[in-house]
């Protein structure tokens, strides 16, 4: 992976303007916005205007008739005996009738009880919704359910399809809008909770992961659709481009779910940007990326026993990250939230999965003011990290908010992550420290509307509600619970002037779902901090709703 190298800024070029206008005279104003869509053209869009594959996952509108949730990564509750050891491979695909379909590679058993998934499905509509659940096991074996949820009220639904590998998928179709699902994870290793996607995509971009002796790497392919599809995988790790064999030609069945390990064949990487290629049809991939406790004596990354010949250094935090891919690259990215320092390691990893270089400008939010952006550039098929604690423009311990922008229109993908050791916890009032890993890709769509479907808090964990405003004017929010039986506000009326940004701690006196109402466009983010000597570290968008 390449250092950020720093170039002079500079203003976006017109000649991708100059071509979409002419586009626009041949094939008409829908087919510019359907480009400016698929190109990231434009700026960060708004809810209602995202398109059908979708960079955050969107709440349908009051008056959709059905909306559906697709959700992966997780796994299932630890069986009440032990098991035999089983191994995950690829699952026949009814009726692909291709030769060039592969098998996974044997991999090690799903790790039963680190990534304990649960479905929490919310309904902010005024109306009874009915939802349809099809849990899919990477074993091959599914089990259909379903549930009501009273209007402004949610379920919990357990991951627990019988008979596979521990990995799990589902499918929720839901007869209504107004509703959204999130995937929480919890285990002993940390607590995370994010929205399920709403769209597949034939491509899909997860920008960091790590192979080491203490961390494994998973891909979850779901195919929630009625015709069998086939998928390469090809990373860009820091041993260069790679593309194992074992790895193209994956074989995902309808309705099914396939789990690739990729320490398989990509064993002792530092750092793994993955590509998922659908040949034909759509997926959707997730990313599980579990940290177990370094062995007593191990070398540690970072340490001087680690940079020794022969060395093979182990991650020094533990964690576990459940994180939805990106369907597509785009010019801009958002981040309500950041923090550097004290224990908070963080860095903003840039790819750019095009055949011209990006020129970047990363900008930093500070309360009263704004850092001196960095600038500079991103080759083609390369991934830059910035480590921020290596940029003086970015003060430590300082709360702040991100906003990465390709100033020259070629697209590209962002995440923030972030590791905590023994750090000072983050949100107002909590006591203690957090140590734990997590990562979240930036946000793509702004809104009026934000619902925080699993505020998972606890007596272990404690959460923080960002809100930022990336436009040009100021706006009021509100922040309350959904329920109508508790409709009081958190935090009261926020006022947030252009570049503003404002955190609200949500402890377990104020569980459930939450809703953010703003008069102007805004992005929300939700994190989950582990207390008590709990670990974990969440971050996650919070969902888009129809303005």
């Amino acid at each position: 992976m390449a250092e950020p190298e720093e170039v002079e800024d500079v203003e976006p070029g017109t000649e991708g303007f100059r071509r979409l206008r002419i586009i626009a005279l041949v094939l008409g104003v829908l087919v510019l916005f359907a480009v400016l869509d698929r190109t990231g053209g434009s700026t960060t869009r708004s809810a209602s205007q995202a398109a059908s594959i979708q960079g955050n996952p969107l709440v349908a509108p009051a008056g959709a008739l059905s909306s559906s949730w697709f959700c992966a990564g997780a796994t299932a509750a630890a069986p009440a005996t032990p098991a035999t050891p089983t191994t995950t491979t690829t699952v026949p695909a009814s009726g692909s009738g291709s030769a060039n379909a592969s098998s996974l590679p044997v991999a090690r058993p799903s790790p039963y009880g680190e990534a304990d998934g649960q479905l929490v499905i919310v309904n902010a509509g005024s109306s009874q919704a009915a939802a349809t659940i099809t849990e899919v096991s990477s074993g091959g074996s599914t089990v259909k359910s379903s549930v009501d949820v009273p209007s402004g009220g949610f379920v919990t639904v357990p991951e627990s399809a019988p008979g596979g590998t521990g990995w799990e998928g589902a499918i929720v179709e839901v007869d209504a809008g107004q509703v959204v699902v999130d995937q929480s994870v919890n285990g002993p290793l940390g607590a995370s909770s994010s929205p399920c996607a709403t769209s597949g995509s034939s491509s899909w971009y997860l920008p960091t992961g790590q192979t080491r002796v203490n961390a494994d790497e998973f891909i979850s392919l779901l195919n929630p659709y009625p015709s069998a599809t086939i998928v390469d995988l090809s990373f860009v790790t820091n041993q260069g481009v790679e593309q194992p064999q074992n790895f193209q030609g994956v074989d995902v069945p309808a309705n099914g779910l396939v789990n690739v390990d990729l320490g398989t064949y990509l064993s002792r990487r530092s750092a793994i940007e993955a590509t998922v290629t659908a040949r034909t049809g759509s997926v959707v991939a997730w990313e599980t990326e579990i940290v177990t406790p370094p062995a007593g004596g191990a070398p540690l990354v970072g340490s001087a026993a680690a940079s020794k010949p022969l060395a093979d250094p182990a991650w020094p935090i533990a964690g576990v990250t459940v994180t939805l891919g990106a369907p597509a690259a785009t010019t801009s990215w958002v981040w309500p939230d950041g923090l550097a320092g004290g224990g908070m390691q963080e860095q903003y990893v840039i790819y750019n999965p095009g055949s011209r270089p990006a020129r970047v400008r990363l900008s930093i939010g500070l309360a009263g003011g704004a850092a001196e952006p960095l600038s500079f550039s991103v080759g083609a098929g390369q991934v830059v990290p910035v480590v921020s604690e290596q940029q003086a423009r970015i003060p430590a311990g300082v709360a702040h908010s991100a906003t990465l922008t390709s100033v020259n229109g070629v697209p590209v993908v962002a995440e923030r992550t972030l590791t905590a050791s023994q750090a000072a916890n983050p949100v107002a009032g909590a006591t203690g420290t957090v140590n734990g890993n997590g990562q979240i890709l930036g946000g793509t769509v702004t809104s009026r509307r934000w619902l925080i479907g699993s505020a998972a808090v606890d007596a272990h964990h404690v959460g923080q509600l960002v809100i930022f405003n990336p436009g040009a004017t100021t706006v009021t929010i509100r922040v309350s619970k959904l329920s109508s039986a508790a409709p009081e506000g958190l935090g009261g009326v926020i006022t947030l002037h252009p570049g503003g940004r404002s955190a609200i701690g949500i402890s377990s006196s104020a569980p459930g779902p939450i809703q953010v109402s703003a008069t102007g466009p805004v992005v929300a983010e939700y994190d989950l901090y582990g207390t008590g000597g709990s670990n974990g570290v969440g971050l996650s968008l919070a969902a888009p709703m129809s303005n």
